[in-house]
Formats: C-alpha cells, structure tokens, sequence
C-alpha cells in the first residue's frame, strides 16, 4: 500500500503552514498579553505617580500645618502673657518668641522650595529676620523667589514691598523706589494706594522732598491720577505733610 503523506505528523507542506499558523497564533498571544501588560503597567505608573504625588502633598501640608500650628501657639502665648501685665507700658520691648516655629519655617522652605507655600514660610522668616535688624539675611532669603513668582503677581507684589522695605532700612532708597516702580506696574496689587504712600514716604527719606510733597497732596485730595483714594490713606499722607511741613 501506498504510503499515505498524510500519515504520520501529515502532510509536509499542512505542517509547514499549521507551524506557520501556531507560530502565528502565538505571537498574536503574547502580542496581545505585551499590550495588556503594558496598558496595566502604564496604568500602574500613572496611579503610583497620582499616589507619590497624594502622599508628598499630605507630607508637604503636614509640615506646613506644624510650622503654622506653632507660630500661632506662640501668638496665643504672646497674648496672655500681655493680658497677665497690670502695666502695659512694661510691654515696650516685649515680642512673641518664635523660637519653635522659626527652625520648622526654614526646614519647610528648604524642602519645599518651589511650592507657594515654600515662599509664605520664607516671607515668615524674613519679617522675624526684620524684626532682629537682620535686614541682609532677610533680603538674601527673599530675593530667589521673585523669578520663581512671575506667574503669582499677588506673591510679586508681597515680596517686592518687603523687599522695598529692607532696602530702606539699609539706606537704599534709590532701590526701594526701583521695587515700588515694579509693584506699581502689577494690575492685581491689592492696595495701589498704600505702594503710591510708601512710595511718597521713600521720596521724602532720599531727599527728594519736592517728588514727595507732590504726590502726598495728591494722596491727600483723594485722587492721584484716574485713582480714587480711600479716606483713611488721605488722611495719613495729609499727617505725613504736616509732620514733615511740605
């Protein structure tokens, strides 16, 4: 009898295409297990980057909330032991102690460097720098954050007025008005006219008595320019020209 070609594993030219079709079958398989695979873990990645991203937030709020917890126990502090004064005038020289929350406010803006928060925590510390007369370690503290701030113009407008500040209390007039110039071009600053006061108060202390005098009338009469001013800031510029006789 006549071999039959099908006999056996079968026909050579069947097997050719059935092992051509399991090898097929199979890629299609793990073609198909790779691409479920890789969908599962690109969505793995995505929940582990949204969980990392939860937990640093948590992280990064709890130790803001434990720096601002301790500041505000030390006003609660600062304001009894002013209540237990019979004599008020003993509290001249008297200052909340920040000693707690200072170090948790440096540790946070150092960590946290890029986070609004990070440059809350460090306007916190240079107002405590301010009240200690450390007006160079305030200013060295403050002065990265404006170009991390561009997009925040409230925080631009914060940070340049103490900025201004510290560069008064250095003598640096000339720089001081430089930042109120700046503060003066940000449409959100929220009070235009205590920058256009201080800035007439700036005038005044580097000799420009002139330049001073002429925009405290002008505070003074409840309008510069297109600008309305409110009665309390007249009445204080109109204070500032009697006391300096302009």
């Amino acid at each position: 009898m006549a071999r039959n070609e099908s006999s056996g594993f079968g026909d050579p030219f069947a097997r050719d295409r059935s092992e051509a079709a399991i090898r097929a079958a199979f890629r299609r398989k793990w073609t198909l297990i790779g691409t479920v695979v890789l969908v599962i873990g690109a969505g793995v990645g995505v929940l582990s980057a949204h969980l990392a991203r939860e937990r640093a937030e948590r992280s990064l709020t709890k130790a803001y909330l434990a720096a601002q917890t301790a500041y505000e126990d030390e006003l609660d502090a600062y304001q009894k032991q002013l209540q237990s004064l019979e004599d008020i005038e003993k509290a001249k020289d008297l200052r909340p102690n920040h000693d707690k929350s200072t170090p948790l406010f440096k540790e946070f803006a150092e960590t946290y460097a890029g986070h609004p928060l990070a440059w809350q925590a460090s306007l916190r510390l240079a107002q405590e720098e301010m009240k200690n007369k450390n007006f160079d370690e305030a200013i060295r503290r403050l002065e990265p954050i404006l170009p991390r701030t561009r997009a925040f113009p409230l925080v631009q407008v914060k940070v340049r007025e103490t900025l201004a500040g510290l560069y008064a209390e250095k003598g640096d007039f000339s720089r001081a008005l430089s930042e109120l110039a700046l503060v003066e071009k940000i449409a959100e600053n929220p009070l235009p006219q205590g920058t256009l006061l201080r800035k007439a108060q700036f005038a005044y202390l580097s000799g420009d008595k002139e330049g001073a005098g002429k925009l405290l009338a002008e505070l003074a009469s409840g309008k510069v320019g297109d600008q309305f001013i409110d009665p309390e800031t007249a009445v204080e510029a109109n204070t500032w020209m009697d006391l300096w006789d302009l």
